[in-house]
């Protein structure tokens, strides 16, 4: 019986793990793999979300990048919720230009005036004189600031009381 038991659990939690590697963990990665100007550094599938952190270099767009990946990253996900972190690579420059326009970015957001939150980030650009990238689909808004090959990147959730993804 016990032995029988055994033979059980190894077969039920086999096929599980193997469940989990070939149905979400190898397609998560290979389509990360196939996406241009990001590299995997962590990935952690748990039964009710997906944890990913992702290295961008300096020509990732969140607009044609990011956008895209998460909409097939969630789709692959199934259920499961999907947080995906990009990894900064901040310097005081960025770190300070974002602080000045968090305020009038939170703002915009909390008063749905979407379209102040590209004249609150470009303005602020502008004074730091660094680049900067906003888009936004239904869920969040996407900020990216980039200083020689330093970046800081953020993602804000639309409804307030959502917690944004680690960006």
């Amino acid at each position: 019986a016990v032995l029988s038991l055994l033979v059980t659990l190894i077969v039920l939690f086999g096929g599980y793990f193997a469940h989990q590697w070939f149905n979400v963990e190898k397609p998560l990665k290979n389509m990360i793999q196939s996406t241009p100007h990001v590299t995997l550094e962590e990935l952690r599938v748990n039964p009710d979300r997906i944890e990913i952190r992702l290295n961008a270099d300096e020509n990732f767009s969140l607009a044609s990048d990011y956008i895209p990946l998460r909409e097939k990253l969630c789709s692959l996900a199934g259920k499961r919720q999907v947080n995906i972190e990009l990894t900064d690579r901040a310097d005081a420059l960025l770190e300070k230009a974002w602080n000045r326009m968090a305020f009038g970015v939170t703002e915009a957001v909390v008063r749905k005036r979407y379209t102040q939150i590209p004249e609150a980030v470009e303005r602020e650009a502008e004074t730091a004189k660094i680049r900067h990238e906003v888009a936004m689909d239904e869920q969040f808004v996407y900020v990216a600031l980039h200083h020689h090959d330093h970046s800081l990147y953020r993602v804000l959730p639309l409804e307030a009381g959502k917690g944004g993804e680690g960006a």
